[in-house]
């Protein structure tokens, strides 16, 4: 079947091109035109099966339409979800998304924002492993936002988790639970500054009578089989009365390690952490987990997006960050 061009359609409802265009790539409400003029040439693209050139909307507009989202481990279900959300929120705003996954890899984070910045995106929205490429990429004009982890650099806005209130509610709840000798998982990140704050929430949430026993790296990524063997051998040299993972790989090494050692949850020991995941309420026990408000973060990073293309970059950066929610199950 030949190409259906713009002039096809015009020549189908005998209506200059010009006016076509202006209808189909949206431009129209600066002209007065008829609304059944609109409905007979939206109607006559779709009969003979019109597409809009994406190409030729960058030209009229400078705009692609096009939304970069760069995460760290799409294999996660965290990752999963948020992309998801975000793309809904980005489609009913009349955009789309092109997702990369750098697999916490920095050099992998730079080249998909070079490539973001060589052919043109509207905008950006990443979950960073590191700086690299941001400051790049907002010297070049492109509009960026950062998500889950800061990016700890002033005149770039980031959504996310209120990380140190996160680990206050977990360190508060191990205390009214009578939990004081404490096991930490945390991310194998040391470019993520929000780990550091769920950290020191989680001992101010303990207060003196707690104590984080040890504390061990988790996996950088999902695809870590042997992750639990170090946190197997902490466990049976020094067993705390409870595992915090901190994030949603930890929690799943802390319940390889609980499987392996043939542990019972809450009975030896108890288990809590951050990041829901989908089979969280489904295990035997449910594990209690103080979870991320994904629509929201999703639905806030997408509004302060549009805030900067729309403005051309010269918005102000701001930063949100969303109070965490306590999923009370029973593994404590």
């Amino acid at each position: 079947m030949a190409h259906v061009t713009m002039k096809d359609v015009a020549a189908a409802v005998e209506m200059d091109p010009s006016t076509v265009s202006r209808v189909l790539y949206g431009t129209s409400k600066r002209h007065k035109y008829d609304p059944k003029t609109v409905t007979r040439i939206r109607e006559a693209a779709k009969r003979l099966g019109y597409r809009p050139s994406n190409t030729a909307r960058a030209l009229r507009s400078g705009k692609t339409a096009l939304i970069g989202l760069v995460v760290a481990d799409i294999a996660s279900p965290f990752f999963a979800e948020l992309a998801g959300r975000i793309e809904g929120h980005l489609g009913s705003a009349g955009y789309r998304l092109v997702i990369t996954n750098t697999g916490e890899c920095a050099d992998r984070q730079e080249e998909a924002i070079e490539e973001m910045i060589q052919h043109p995106m509207d905008g950006a929205i990443v979950a960073p492993s590191g700086h690299a490429g941001l400051i790049k990429a907002k010297n070049s004009g492109l509009a960026i936002v950062t998500v889950d982890r800061p990016s700890g650099l002033d005149d770039i806005g980031h959504v996310g988790l209120d990380d140190r209130q996160a680990g206050q509610m977990i360190g508060q709840r191990l205390r009214q639970r009578g939990y004081h000798r404490i096991g930490v998982i945390l991310p194998d990140s040391p470019d993520d500054p929000g780990i550091a704050q769920r950290l020191q929430g989680l001992q101010d949430g303990l207060g003196k009578q707690g104590q984080v026993i040890w504390s061990v790296p988790g996996p950088r990524t999902s695809f870590a089989p042997d992750a639990s063997n170090e946190l197997c051998d902490l466990m049976q040299q020094q067993m705390p009365q409870a595992l915090v993972g901190l994030n949603l790989t930890c929690n799943l090494t802390a319940l390889a390690a609980i499987s392996r050692l043939n542990l019972h949850v809450p009975q030896t020991i108890g288990l809590i952490g951050i990041d829901d995941f989908p089979t969280a309420a489904f295990w035997r026990p449910p594990i209690t987990i103080v979870a991320q408000p994904i629509e929201q973060i999703a639905q806030q990073a997408v509004e302060l997006l549009i805030e900067q293309i729309n403005s051309s970059g010269q918005a102000a950066a701001r930063n949100c960050l969303l109070p965490p929610v306590l999923m009370e199950r029973g593994s404590l």
